[in-house]
């Protein structure tokens, strides 16, 4: 699933969203942005994040469309186009403020720039084996990996900091439940029980443990890489219904292990 993205769309038809600034620069020249802005529907929701940027020429997304339009993000689309669209026009909604033209043209296009695509996905594997493998890889994986562990948590990053691209292994069901209150709210809120959704708020926790107990979730995280001669990923037009989960499997394969199966295994 698409877990996180990071796009910017040029135009000139932008509303100010948050607090101008101006900075002048060493040449002496005024330039004029805005501050970045959270948006949310309430206290306790998801946010997604927007900025008008290069006076005003330019705005930014960036944000995960899962926790923005379903409340978590224990799983998702692989749509990139379609998350897109549907997380952009629900934050100006949110905003109460009209699409402006160039970014309706834009997400219908595809037109716009990919920055950062995190795409996470489950691999079917009992929860009390996943420390073993994340020390395993610290163990025999080649150094060129770097591999760190995750902290707090139960997992390793792969390439981390790394400004092409980052891999993530970890247990999320630890880190779901250990935040379970606060994730809970991000899916229901403070919505009156009802009998329609009484299986959900009273269920919850069970339903997520039972789900994140199966499997380890790994994250690929893509930057500068997209940018690869072969892919051009970098455009929003480029990216297909299975794009997401090829990149994602591409990845995976390609980290070196030594003395264990491959990891995609």
């Amino acid at each position: 699933m698409i877990d996180y993205f990071n796009i910017t769309i040029d135009g000139d038809d932008f509303p100010e969203i948050g607090k101008k600034v101006v900075v002048r620069q060493p040449s002496g020249v005024k330039t004029k942005s805005f501050t970045e802005v959270k948006v949310s529907a309430g206290k306790y929701a998801p946010h997604f994040n927007v900025r008008v940027e290069t006076n005003g020429q330019r705005i930014r997304f960036h944000g995960s469309p899962a926790q923005w339009l379903q409340g978590h993000n224990g799983m998702g689309s692989n749509d990139f186009r379609g998350l897109v669209k549907k997380t952009i026009r629900l934050a100006f909604e949110t905003l109460e403020m009209d699409c402006p033209a160039s970014v309706s043209k834009a997400i219908i296009s595809g037109i716009y720039a990919v920055d950062e695509v995190h795409i996470a996905e489950h691999y079917a594997m009992t929860a009390s084996l996943i420390a073993k493998l994340c020390d395993d890889i610290r163990r025999y994986g080649a150094t060129s990996l770097k591999a760190t562990p995750i902290s707090p948590g139960i997992g390793v990053r792969l390439w981390p900091g790394s400004r092409y691209r980052e891999v993530l292994i970890y247990n999320k069901q630890n880190y779901f439940m250990d935040k379970l209150l606060r994730h809970k709210y991000k899916l229901l809120g403070n919505m009156a029980m009802n009998f329609e959704r009484i299986g959900t708020g009273l269920y919850f926790d069970q339903m997520m443990d039972q789900y994140l107990a199966h499997g380890v979730r790994i994250e690929t995280r893509h930057k500068r890489d997209l940018k690869n001669k072969n892919l051009f990923l970098d455009k929003g037009f480029a990216w297909g219904q299975d794009t997401a989960r090829a990149l994602h499997m591409k990845t995976v394969e390609d980290i070196p292990l030594q003395d264990l199966p491959p990891l995609d295994m």
